[in-house]
């Protein structure tokens, strides 16, 4: 009989992983240079890129299996920039309008404590599932 325990976990941890993932990546590329605003900003599915350079913030969906656990998804947020005002900076229009990408810090930070602490939840759940079963061994043996 085989044990199918642990794959609901093993999910939760995947799909937390994930999560923590695009956090980072777009905690990290917050002043990075963001899709110019206005012009199309193209699903990662489509085939085609933003500019070259232009970083496309995401945002993770958790989604239920069938059979029990989750799946973590990632889609771009939209718009994925917004106009600033920086006449200094490099990527700077005529009248010095810049686009940055379109990322949350304070959401960011929330999405990061929630992930870290849903993939604990989950290890726990599997750190218990281990030892019910190794006692489960010593019993039978």
């Amino acid at each position: 009989m085989p044990i199918t325990g642990f794959g609901i976990p093993v999910s939760g941890v995947l799909a937390q992983s994930t999560r923590l993932a695009v956090s980072a990546d777009n905690t990290v590329n917050v002043q990075s240079t963001g899709v110019p605003y206005g012009q199309p900003q193209f699903p990662p599915s489509s085939g085609q890129s933003a500019p070259a350079g232009a970083y496309q913030p995401r945002q993770p969906a958790q989604v239920s299996r069938a059979g029990g656990g989750v799946d973590a998804l990632t889609a771009l947020v939209r718009p994925a920039s917004y106009p600033v005002y920086l006449p200094g900076a490099p990527d700077a229009d005529a009248e010095g309008i810049a686009s940055r990408p379109n990322v949350d810090l304070g959401g960011e930070i929330v999405n990061q404590r929630d992930a870290a602490r849903n993939l604990a939840a989950n290890v726990r759940v599997l750190q218990a599932q281990d030892e019910l079963l190794t006692q489960l061994l010593d019993i039978k043996s």
